[in-house]
């Protein structure tokens, strides 16, 4: 029996088992009860995947707001892009059906799933343990609750879990890696808490991971892959070379192929901006210098730029130093919307 196969039959059989009910106190089975998220960590570990101890060691908790970086340590997929969360089309026997901020059950297959959902009460805590309606733990109909995770275990026929590459870093991992990513975040402002750059993936970390992605419209769920890797390196690369550029030179001599350095700094404008030109922005190496000698490029209507707060005004116009696919230089903020 698989692993899948042996965490599904566990949910179900505590379903018909009335001795076992929903409450949010004793809900690891001290009185026979469990939650929503205690009854599917407690399938898997039934079916031999630790995911409990896991999760209280790194996290110092479980519930379904960690469960996606729980669960994918262990060799799960996020297949939700796979599944038709209206219909149910495309779900297995086994997969789990969660709700990061509130719900989690388990598709039993043939249009049923399910979980610990409610006490006798309609509430999460004060009831008497055990089921005593039938649908304090139930098996029911298929709906979306909504859901916006499926996790799915893939495994060998004989139970043999898969071969897991992690090409990613996640709360409790640690190293040069991690150091590197937390020097970037706090370069652009993501506080990773009082022990700052210290290779240790902790809670600050994850926060401040959370809340980049959150900000650049990727998935916020702490783990730094990709993605994540990908954007957070472009806007730290963006920031440095803006910070080199907005440094004055020590040498004595004037090159027109050389940025300028900016002469103010205002925290308050920093962001990105869209481009509301119609023939497009010239870029230039000198602020309100309008000669081709010094065009660097020019940036197309209705593209981003980069602003870190610096720039320079000229006959009452504010020229931002910005950046634009890593290059950096000077443009009117005349043409710019933030």
């Amino acid at each position: 029996m698989t692993k899948t196969e042996k965490a599904i039959r566990w949910m179900e059989d505590t379903a018909r088992n009335n001795s076992h009910g929903y409450d949010q106190i004793y809900r690891w089975g001290e009185k026979g009860d469990y939650d929503c998220s205690s009854a599917v960590y407690m399938a898997w570990v039934n079916a031999g995947i630790p995911v409990k101890d896991y999760s209280f060691q790194k996290y110092g908790c479980a519930y379904t707001g960690i469960m996606k970086t729980v669960f994918i340590h262990f060799g799960f997929h996020d297949v939700t892009s796979k599944v038709n969360l209206a219909t149910g089309a495309g779900l297995q026997r086994g997969d789990i059906l969660l709700n990061e901020k509130h719900h989690v059950a388990m598709y039993c297959g043939n249009g049923l799933e399910v979980e610990a959902s409610i006490n006798e009460r309609g509430t999460a805590t004060g009831g008497k343990p055990g089921d005593q309606t039938g649908r304090e733990f139930l098996i029911r109909a298929y709906r979306n609750y909504p859901w916006n995770v499926v996790l799915r275990y893939t495994e060998a026929a004989d139970g043999t879990a898969p071969v897991v590459t992690k090409n990613y870093l996640a709360m409790g991992d640690k190293g040069d890696a991690v150091k590197t990513m937390q020097i970037m975040l706090i370069k652009l402002g993501y506080s990773c808490g009082s022990a700052g750059a210290d290779s240790e993936y902790g809670n600050s970390t994850r926060q401040a991971v959370v809340k980049f992605q959150s900000d650049n419209n990727l998935t916020a769920d702490g783990l730094y892959g990709e993605k994540t890797k990908t954007k957070l390196t472009a806007l730290y690369n963006a920031k440095i070379k803006a910070e080199s550029a907005a440094k004055p030179s020590n040498s004595n001599t004037t090159s027109t192929s050389k940025v300028a350095a900016a002469q103010s700094f205002n925290k308050s404008i920093a962001g990105t901006y869209k481009v509301k030109a119609s023939d497009g922005l010239n870029m230039r190496y000198k602020p309100g210098d309008t000669s081709n000698s010094n065009l660097i490029l020019t940036i197309p209507n209705g593209k981003s730029v980069m602003n870190y707060g610096y720039y320079t005004a000229i006959n009452g116009v504010k020229w931002y130093l910005v950046t634009y696919k890593d290059t950096p230089g000077f443009v009117s903020s005349q043409y710019l919307i933030k």
